[in-house]
C-alpha cells in the first residue's frame, strides 16, 4: 500500500454550508486545533468524518464521526438560524442539553454543577483557579504526575497559568502557584510500584510550605492511575480527562469535595476538544465559580465556558458546544449499562493486546495498576533485537501508519525509550468488534516500520 495523506481517507470536498460548520467546530479552542496544509490538526485528525480511517487512537484524539457531525450540524443550525436576539437563549438551551446528558451518563447529584470548558486542559486551569481563589490568593503548590504522562499544557494549567499562545506561562490569579512533579516510571521506563509513587506524593505534600493540592490522575496517557490513594487532608483535583473510570467513582470523588475534570474527546470519541469541570455541591460559592470562569475566559481562550449565553457575541462560543454535541452522539447510540461497557472494554483490550504482541518488533509494557482500555507498547528497530525506539523515531512510524489509514495514540516518552498506544473507545464498544481495525494495523505495520526507520535514519 502506498503512502497517502491522511485526508485521502476522509469525505473529500465539502460544500459552503459544511464549511461554516467546520469553522464553528474549530472555534473556541487553541493552537492544537489549527489545521496544517493537509487539513489536519496536531493529532492528524481532519475536521470532518473520515470513515475510511482506522482509529485506535481514543487515548489521544479521534476524527469526528458521521453521527457526531450530524448532531453537531443540527446544534449549529439551531443556533445559527435563530434571529440575533434569540442567539443567547439558543446557546443556553444547547448548553443545558449537554449538561443534562453528562449528568445522566454519570448519575450526578442535583447539587453538583457541570461547567463546560473548551478542553480538558482548560478544565484543569479552571479547577486550579477555583482552589486558588478559595485560598484567598495564599501560596499554593500543585503536585501532579510527570508531564510525559499528562497533557502538554497540564503543568501550566495546574499552576493557574496560560498554557497556549503568545502569553503561555502568564499567571491568571494573584496567588503564587507552583508545581511539583512525581515520576510514575523508573529509569528503565517501567511503571514504578504504586505504593512507592503514593509515598512520593505524601513526601511532596509534607515538603510544601503552604497549601498543597494533589492532582489525582485517573488515566494518564498510558492508562496509569496515580496516586492510588490521595494523602489524607489534602485538597484534590481529579484529572479524569480520559473518562475511563466508572461513574460511581466520579460520584464518590465529588462527595469527597473534589472537583473532577473530564472530556468528551478521549474515550467518548468526540473531536478534539471538549472539556468540563464537575464541581461538588456546596464546595464553591456561585460567586467563586463565576469569578474563576471569567478569569479563565479572559486569559485562557474561552476556558470555563459555563454561562456561554453571556458571551454570545463571540464567534468562538459555539465551538465547545458543537464538539460536546458530537461526543455525546455515540453515548446516546450506546444502549448499554455501565457494567456492559466495562466488560466490553476489557474484552476488546485483551484482543488488542494479543494483536499488538503479534506485531514484529512490538513489546507490550505491562503495568499492574491502571484503567482498562489502553495497550502501551515499545518498538525495536528493524534488525536490532532488544533495542527500543525513541519518541522521535516512533513519530516517523506513527505518521507512516497514519499515511496508510491507521491512527494510533501519539508516541509517549517513557524515559529511555518511547511507546505507541492502541486504545479502545466508546465507538469500538458500540460496534462490538475491533477485528477489522486490528487486521488493518497488522497489514500496515511492516511497510510503516520499514519506512519509519528509513526516514528516521535520513533525518
Amino acid at each position: 500500500m502506498q503512502h497517502r495523506p491522511v485526508t485521502a481517507f476522509g469525505r473529500g470536498a465539502i460544500d459552503g454550508e459544511e464549511q461554516r460548520i467546520v469553522a464553528a467546530l474549530l472555534a473556541g479552542g487553541d493552537s492544537r486545533l489549527n489545521l496544517d496544509r493537509q487539513g489536519l490538526n496536531k493529532y492528524l485528525c481532519p475536521p470532518t468524518p473520515a470513515p475510511a480511517l482506522t482509529c485506535l487512537s481514543s487515548c489521544t484524539a479521534s476524527p469526528i464521526s458521521d453521527l457526531g457531525f450530524e448532531r453537531a450540524s443540527a446544534a449549529f443550525w439551531r443556533i445559527a438560524a435563530a434571529p440575533r436576539i434569540q442567539a443567547p437563549s439558543r446557546i443556553e438551551a444547547c448548553e443545558d442539553s449537554i449538561e443534562v446528558a453528562i449528568r445522566g451518563y454519570l448519575g450526578l447529584d442535583p447539587g453538583d454543577q457541570v461547567i463546560l470548558t473548551a478542553s480538558g486542559t482548560d478544565g484543569m486551569l479552571l479547577a486550579a483557579c477555583l482552589l486558588a481563589l478559595e485560598g484567598c490568593d495564599s501560596p499554593m503548590t500543585t503536585i501532579l504526575p510527570s508531564p510525559s504522562e499528562t497533557g502538554t499544557g497540564v503543568p501550566l494549567a495546574a499552576a493557574c497559568r496560560v498554557f497556549d499562545g503568545p502569553f503561555a506561562g502568564r499567571s491568571v490569579v494573584e496567588a503564587y502557584v507552583t508545581t511539583k512533579h512525581v515520576a510514575l516510571r523508573g529509569p528503565d521506563g517501567m511503571p514504578r510500584e504504586a505504593g512507592t509513587v503514593a509515598e512520593d506524593f505524601r513526601d511532596a505534600v509534607r515538603a510544601v510550605n503552604g497549601r498543597a493540592v494533589i492532582v489525582f490522575t485517573y488515566g494518564t496517557k498510558t492508562g496509569l492511575v496515580a496516586p492510588v490513594e490521595a494523602p489524607a487532608g489534602v485538597d484534590v483535583i481529579v484529572d479524569a480527562c480520559q473518562l475511563r473510570l466508572p461513574a460511581h467513582k466520579v460520584r464518590e470523588y465529588l462527595k469527597m469535595g473534589w472537583p473532577v475534570v473530564i472530556t468528551g474527546s478521549k474515550f467518548l470519541g468526540g473531536p478534539a476538544f471538549s472539556g468540563a469541570v464537575l464541581v461538588p455541591s456546596a464546595r464553591f460559592s456561585r460567586r467563586a465559580r463565576a469569578r474563576a470562569s471569567r478569569i479563565c475566559a479572559l486569559h485562557g481562550g474561552l476556558a470555563g465556558v459555563g454561562g456561554l449565553a453571556e458571551l454570545a457575541s463571540s464567534a468562538d462560543v459555539t465551538g465547545p458546544l458543537l464538539r460536546w454535541s458530537a461526543a455525546l452522539a455515540t453515548l446516546k447510540e450506546a444502549a448499554l449499562s455501565e457494567d456492559q461497557v466495562a466488560e466490553s472494554v476489557i474484552r476488546l483490550e485483551d484482543e488488542a493486546g494479543a494483536a499488538v504482541a503479534a506485531l514484529p518488533g512490538a513489546h507490550i509494557i505491562e503495568q499492574s495498576t491502571g484503567c482498562p482500555g489502553i495497550v502501551t507498547f515499545a518498538v525495536e528497530a528493524p534488525g536490532q533485537p532488544g533495542s527500543r525506539l525513541g519518541v522521535d523515531e516512533l513519530r516517523q512510524l506513527y505518521r507512516g501508519l497514519a499515511g496508510q489509514g491507521v491512527l494510533l495514540g501519539q508516541p509517549v516518552d517513557l524515559g529511555p525509550f518511547g511507546a505507541l498506544r492502541v486504545a479502545i473507545g466508546m465507538r469500538d464498544v458500540v460496534r462490538g468488534s475491533i477485528e477489522e481495525s486490528l487486521r488493518r494495523l497488522a497489514e500496515s505495520w511492516p511497510l510503516a516500520r520499514r519506512q519509519g526507520a528509513a526516514r528516521a535514519k535520513a533525518a
